[in-house]
């Protein structure tokens, strides 16, 4: 059942994971331009167990700002959803696929830029999605590149399937929501999460717009629980049992993207 603390009505909560995958052919990411898609997962541990892959638009998260601004604004597109971790794993994972003019082409593997807890909570008329990063500890370059923060929140809205909607992305097929979801939605172009179900269905469109940064305690009262990790307790290498190498990790315990020829310290290891 969700839980009302200082007005603000908890619907889920869980672990949040953001990762990158590099463009075909990049030998080394050095921003968005080297970057082919910028995903988020929702693993939600509260109150049912679900983990749900987004690819984010614009390969960031929105901006948070006080003005009307249109950066404020941007979508992510349910690809993926599962109650089993190693199918979202499989997701990230690098592929193969035979071209007729190239020969066999490789997609690199999605590599972790951050992880951390969020809640997804009702705040008035809306939905607000926030979260706390654990790794890492402090956000660098890397994280700036998606506009990861420390912590941040967004509302978050789901997208009427039978309503067409100018700059959002059109699945090749709409959600396949039972009848009581899909009688949510009435004749509204967007609504609120209020049924955390309407997250769990593959083509689930999302409008994010920046609400609040580095301030969700102290201007809505909601305290995250987020720990700082280090690798050995990280739960994306735990919990969608990656092979957290050397390349893999580096943005979580540095916030640099990862250089081939780096190697890494003994702190870094730690």
């Amino acid at each position: 059942m969700p839980t009302t603390v200082w007005g603000i009505e908890k619907l889920e909560e869980g672990e949040i994971f953001f990762f990158y995958r590099p463009r075909v052919e990049a030998e080394e990411v050095k921003g968005g331009e080297d970057v082919q898609r910028f995903y988020m997962v929702l693993a939600a541990k509260s109150p049912t167990s679900s983990y749900r892959l987004f690819v984010v638009g614009r390969k960031k998260l929105p901006e948070v700002r006080r003005d009307p601004h249109p950066e404020r604004r941007s979508w992510a597109l349910n690809v993926r959803a599962t109650t089993k971790p190693d199918e979202i794993r499989r997701e990230l994972a690098a592929v193969e696929y035979p071209t007729k003019t190239r020969g066999k082409r490789f997609v690199p593997a999605s590599e972790p830029i951050g992880e951390g807890r969020y809640i997804l909570f009702r705040h008035g008329n809306h939905t607000e999605l926030a979260y706390a990063l654990e790794l890492p500890k402090v956000p660098g370059p890397a994280q700036e590149e998606f506009d990861v923060k420390r912590e941040a929140s967004y509302v978050v809205a789901v997208k009427n399937p039978d309503i067409a909607t100018p700059g959002a992305p059109a699945p090749l097929k709409p959600p396949n929501y039972p009848s009581a979801l899909k009688e949510k939605f009435g004749q509204r172009r967007w609504i609120p999460v209020d049924d955390t179900a309407l997250l769990d269905y593959e083509n689930t469109q999302l409008l994010l717009l920046g609400a609040h940064d580095e301030a969700i305690e102290t201007e809505l009262g909601l305290h995250i629980n987020s720990e700082h990790h280090t690798l050995t307790a990280s739960a994306v290498c735990r919990e969608l049992r990656l092979e957290c190498d050397r390349e893999r990790v580096q943005p979580l315990l540095t916030g640099e993207f990862p250089a081939s020829e780096e190697s890494p310290t003994e702190a870094q290891r730690r």
